[in-house]
């Protein structure tokens, strides 16, 4: 445990900090003490839940300094209020403008800061996960695609208790970034998620982690202010949020209670198409779109997915392909259309000839789900219909249950009218995800029980930090009544999404040997596809290398023919050999 003169208590589980500080504040940039480096009134830190959180200083260097900050640096500011350390920034420096004053004297460095959240904006995630704890995804995650970071997950919860399990059915994650699958996964169980300053992720209820800090209105003896009540001093006041600085808002703009998921298409169970032929037919169409065709336990195309039975003598096996993938056969398939094609080569079926089909289709997925008491309390108050209808639109859905736990949700986070209380305060620590009870009740924000009021719980969603100089805290705080809301960044994060998706299908893998397995793959290749959108693959470097021969070029380039998904040209630098697998 660390302490030292400034910090007796052993606070840290590691020495973060060399010995430091002035007793109000400790500073480390890269683990280094900078505190009489940093411009302290230049400080402004921003928590926002579910978000990157943002931190701005100034460090100045005169010529006699050897130190200059770096992209990347780890940052961790400590603050002291209220008699209480608590960690009030850990993270690393993004971006960095100097300016040079005072003949060249002094350069002044103004850093802006992401806290640890950014680790789940940097990594890709692309697996299928099916009937899952939503806490158990996170973990397999962090686990797979996010290892080298170093994040625990021992703050994940995926239970509200221990009798309510939060199952997943079905999510489909195709190359979406880490923080985006966990935006889904907390809009699917109302939970929220953050990495905190110690790099801990946390997935947790709504209800689970209750601020020291209260806040009631009591005129008694505080002299025109809010009662700010510290659970620990339960008899006494601590003041410093006055009226002027609490505000209440009530706002309807993103209400909604008839939620519409239009998604992308689920697979039925293995069914059976007949037909029966003409003489000089030889494409079929079949009730649904192609999604694979019956396959064995290996992932290859069943022998029986097709069979013909010809003038009555019994079903006999055919041979399925693909169609234009380079393999002949006496059908031909395409994934994402209706039709069976018989080979040219092959005797048209007559009257007397049976075909059979077996296979798995797709269906598009459509589901409405609404909150009939926010659309009678809408309509009581304002008349008409009382429906506030949002579609919600993502084709790489595809799961109905999926699709239904999604718009149940959406429901749940926006069919009420949100009550939002801000405040200032000078008096005490406040972090986003924590909940606060708050008794305003000249505003109408106050429980009623057996007839008296009580303190109803809010969630803190975002916190500003800044210091007013001599490192006097001012916190301004957003309290929220229900779910994260969203903000402008996640608006934004939003609209990088509506370019061209990659998409990850169960039943094809694309596995690739490199001559230089030591090396990652996936960050070093770019896959061209030529084939249209349905070309949709993974890749993973595995075996043993193929030896270079006289006629091999520096750079390798090869067009393979698949048996799913037809053509796609691939180039890396050495040699290697592509095999296909399928699921």
């Amino acid at each position: 445990m660390f302490a030292n003169k400034f910090f007796p208590q052993p606070y840290f589980p590691i020495p973060y900090f060399p010995d430091g500080g002035d007793g109000k504040m400790i500073f480390s940039l890269a683990f280094e003490n900078l505190i009489d480096h940093v411009l302290v009134d230049t400080i402004e830190i921003d928590d926002s839940l579910n978000n990157r959180n943002t931190c701005h200083f100034t460090i100045r260097k005169r010529l006699e300094d050897d130190f200059v900050p770096k992209v990347g640096m780890e940052v961790q500011i400590d603050l002291k209020v209220c008699d209480e350390w608590v960690r009030a920034f850990g993270g690393t420096i993004d971006r960095i403008s100097g300016k040079s004053e005072f003949e060249g004297a002094t350069i002044f460095f103004r850093c802006e800061c992401v806290d640890f959240n950014q680790l789940a904006d940097r990594r890709l995630v692309f697996k299928i996960y099916e009937n899952q704890a939503a806490g158990d995804i996170i973990k397999d995650i962090v686990e797979v695609f996010m290892q080298e970071d170093e994040i625990d997950t021992s703050g994940v919860k995926s239970t509200i208790d221990d009798a309510q399990h939060i199952t997943i059915t079905k999510a489909v994650f195709s190359y979406k970034k880490a923080s985006s699958c966990f935006d889904e996964l907390s809009k699917l169980t109302g939970l929220h998620w953050h990495i905190d300053y110690f790099k801990v992720l946390h997935f947790f209820p709504r209800s689970q982690e209750f601020s020291d800090f209260s806040i009631r209105q009591d005129r008694g003896d505080t002299l025109g202010e809010f009662c700010a009540w510290l659970k620990d001093y339960k008899d006494r006041c601590v003041k410093g949020v006055k009226y002027g600085d609490v505000g209440v808002t009530w706002q309807r703009e993103q209400v909604t209670n008839e939620q519409f998921v239009i998604a992308g298409n689920d697979t039925t169970d293995l069914r059976q198409d007949d037909f029966t032929g003409d003489g000089t037919r030889t494409t079929f169409t079949l009730e649904y779109i192609i999604g694979v065709p019956k396959l064995n336990d290996d992932g290859d195309i069943a022998d029986d997915a097709i069979q013909v039975n010809v003038g009555g003598g019994g079903l006999a096996n055919q041979t399925l392909a693909v169609r234009d993938s380079g393999v002949t056969a006496q059908w031909y398939y395409q994934k994402g259309e209706k039709e069976i094609i018989q080979d040219k080569g092959e005797t048209p079926l007559t009257s007397s000839d049976f075909l059979e089909v077996n296979y798995k289709g797709l269906y598009p997925i459509v589901i409405r789900e609404r909150d009939d008491k926010s659309i009678d309390d809408r309509s009581n108050i304002e008349g008409g219909s009382g429906i506030y209808a949002q579609v919600h639109d993502d084709e790489s859905i595809e799961s109905e249950s999926y699709a239904q736990q999604l718009a149940n949700g959406l429901l749940r986070r926006y069919a009420k009218i949100p009550v939002i209380v801000d405040f200032t305060t000078d008096s005490a620590i406040l972090k986003s995800g924590e909940m606060m009870d708050v008794v305003l009740q000249e505003f109408g924000v106050v429980g009623i029980k057996n007839d008296r009021p009580v303190s109803t719980a809010f969630m803190i969603d975002s916190v500003n930090i800044t210091d007013l100089g001599s490192k006097v805290w001012r916190f301004k705080a957003t309290l929220l009544s229900g779910e994260h809301l969203g903000s402008w960044q996640e608006f934004y994060k939003k609209l990088e999404l509506f370019g061209r998706q990659l998409k990850l299908r169960e039943q094809q893998t694309l596995v690739i040997t490199s001559n230089s397995p030591e090396e990652n793959l996936l960050e070093k290749e770019e896959f061209v596809v030529e084939d249209g959108d349905e070309t949709e693959f993974s890749w993973t470097p595995t075996g043993s290398p193929l030896e270079p021969t006289d006629d091999m070029s520096t750079e390798v380039c090869a067009v393979v023919g698949f048996a799913i998904v037809g053509k796609t040209k691939i180039c890396y630098p050495e040699a290697f050999e592509l095999g296909l697998q399928e699921n």
